[in-house]
């Protein structure tokens, strides 16, 4: 039988743990409207071996075409002995070789693809961010972090394992979820943030070009991290808070949600402005488009017909003509499926659907042709 002396001593010893640290976030963010995961595992990229994640929490936003997900990966640490320090110095003007602008992003949405393939569009996610109210977070970083130390309060040596255990956790988690292995909603868009809760100070060392260092407290720092696993590249920014910053920052995550709406919503609204005119854009929904067709096609021919039909040769292909408008070719050896091609029933679905994937309202053609 346990005694009530040693519950106490163990309560002691959990308090004294980083749990408390965990729990006090995971309440602190739901009260914000997040749903948060604990006892949550991803695969170690070094042994291959489940490693825990602190908290997962995100924020779901449908939309009428897609959905955008916030992701807060959160590691909790507990610093009762050391002070957490950043070595800092100013970023080289030239030859610098980490990515300052890294976004973090997953998607599958073909439009927001179409935006994310351009050249610099990362650049343009973090300005849009820092131009409304989070440039601390995601503007041009002043410092690079070269090295963490950990200070002890007493006597002791430097050391840096607390932090080391942070930073990779949140990096090789971040690696995990954004492989392409995972199964995942085709219309989600995925926007990852790492964050690093320390109960505990931080300081920052600055390093200047001529040697000197000056020390400062501060209670919030952003690193950015460049690394490669499983042979590929990887681009991190990490946020280092401590409890208190984190507890006066927290409603900063939501307003990052509903930024990353924001911003998707605006390149989907891009996308589909001159989609309808525009071949390069055309591509990004024409697989889609036509194998849609050709089974609604296929339905009405059978609607259609008094026999069942016979098997057929059937070809979609949508392609834009000189005067700008959209065009839907159906090539097939079955008469039924030529005559439900000219009816109004596939014209006003083909129009419905361009409608949908490109913001196309105009005029929409048929041709059927008969193929051997």
């Amino acid at each position: 039988m346990i005694l009530s002396e040693q519950l106490e001593e163990f309560k002691v010893q959990i308090k004294g743990s980083g749990f408390p640290l965990e729990h006090w976030a995971s309440s602190l963010l739901r009260k914000e409207g997040w749903i948060v995961t604990t006892n949550y595992y991803y695969l170690d990229s070094d042994d291959k071996k489940p490693r825990e994640m602190d908290i997962v929490a995100f924020k779901l936003k449908h939309l009428d075409r897609f959905k955008v997900k916030t992701i807060l990966l959160v590691s909790c640490k507990k610093a009762q002995s050391s002070v957490w320090g950043f070595l800092r110095r100013s970023f080289p003007e030239y030859g610098n070789q980490i990515n300052l602008f890294p976004a973090m992003i997953t998607s599958k949405y073909p439009p927001v693809n179409y935006a994310l393939n351009d050249w610099g569009w990362r650049r343009r996610f973090c300005d849009f961010m820092a131009e409304n109210g989070l440039s601390s977070w995601f503007g041009s970083p002043k410092y690079d972090v070269f090295a963490h130390q950990q200070i002890p309060l007493g006597k002791g040596k430097l050391y840096d394992s607390d932090m080391h255990s942070a930073t990779m956790q949140l990096i090789k988690a971040q690696a995990y979820e954004m492989a392409d292995r995972h199964q995942s909603d085709a219309r989600e868009i995925k926007q990852f943030n790492l964050i690093s809760l320390t109960e505990g100070d931080f300081v920052a060392f600055d390093f200047d070009d001529g040697g000197d260092v000056e020390a400062a407290e501060i209670s919030e720092q952003v690193s950015l991290a460049s690394y490669k696993i499983d042979e590929c590249d990887h681009d991190s920014r990490i946020f280092y808070l401590t409890k208190t910053k984190f507890e006066e920052e927290v409603s900063r995550f939501t307003k990052l949600h509903e930024l990353n709406v924001e911003f998707f919503t605006q390149k989907e609204d891009e996308f589909r402005s001159s989609a309808g005119i525009d071949h390069n854009k055309l591509v990004v929904h024409s697989r889609e488009f036509n194998a849609n067709m050709k089974s609604y096609i296929v339905d009405c021919a059978r609607r259609f017909s008094d026999s069942p039909l016979a098997p057929m040769k059937l070809n979609i292909n949508i392609s834009i003509e000189d005067s700008c408008n959209p065009v839907v070719e159906v090539s097939s050896d079955s008469l039924e499926v030529l005559n439900a091609a000219h009816s109004p029933d596939v014209k006003e679905r083909a129009s419905r659907d361009i409608q949908f994937y490109w913001g196309y309202d105009g005029d929409v053609k048929i041709k059927a042709l008969k193929i051997n």
